[in-house]
């Protein structure tokens, strides 16, 4: 198994030696054999290859799995709103120990049936800065050409406008109204002054073009199963 080549150190080596068979050459080499797959079965344990892993857990693993996609990565807690939306968490409450259950099987190989792949995945919490520029003029006209999109609501007299409240749920959204090229404003519950700035000078800009604006609001009572005051 090239993948899981162990080195034993000869202190290992000599330890499993005198354990199984201190006194014979051919067992002291079998010895070493029997050495390497215990050391290969360790490492895979620790990788979760293994481990056990509960039917109602395996159950809301594969309920994710559809919404997974490297293309388009989503964040580990619109996963769990996605399994309270479908019942299999109760509230918000269960949020931690599924985040949990969703990092143990990123960490399994990939031939292992609770697999998760990383590349599905994305935290918008922890961002990495850094502008990286062009080579040449060349090169910035070339991904000029690749970004430019016409706005087709420039002529229309309504321009819609998203507001949520769920942070989560933006990388599902964000595919449908990025693509309809549809301002989408994403909170974590509270909209704070600086985010009603936000979508207010957006507004007037839509406003002083002659426009007129319609919003569409999606929010829930608190998920953690007390109603939302």
């Amino acid at each position: 198994d090239n993948e899981y080549t162990i080195n034993v150190s000869n202190g290992a080596r000599g330890a499993a030696s005198s354990k199984y068979c201190p006194n014979n050459n051919k067992c002291r080499d079998a010895a070493y054999a029997k050495a390497d797959k215990e050391e290969r079965a360790r490492i895979k344990a620790e990788r979760g290859h293994w481990a056990r892993v509960l039917p109602k857990t395996a159950e809301k693993l594969v309920a994710i799995r559809p919404l997974l996609d490297p293309a388009n990565p989503i964040s580990v807690r619109t996963c769990c709103y996605h399994l309270l939306s479908k019942g299999y968490l109760k509230s918000t409450k269960n949020f931690g120990g599924m985040q949990a259950h969703i990092t143990k099987a990123r960490l399994r190989e990939s031939d292992d049936p609770n697999f998760l792949d990383d590349e599905c995945f994305v935290d918008h919490s922890r961002v990495l800065e850094f502008n990286e520029g062009y080579l040449d003029t060349s090169d910035f006209l070339h991904n000029v050409k690749q970004w430019y999109r016409r706005d087709h609501w420039q002529e229309q007299p309504v321009v819609p406008v998203i507001l949520c409240e769920k942070r989560g749920h933006g990388d599902i959204l964000k595919t449908v109204c990025g693509t309809e090229q549809v301002r989408l404003f994403l909170s974590k519950g509270i909209h704070a002054r600086s985010f009603l700035c936000l979508i207010a000078e957006n507004v007037e800009d839509i406003l002083s073009r002659g426009q007129g604006v319609r919003f569409g609001y999606l929010g829930d009572h608190d998920a953690s199963g007390s109603p939302a005051v």
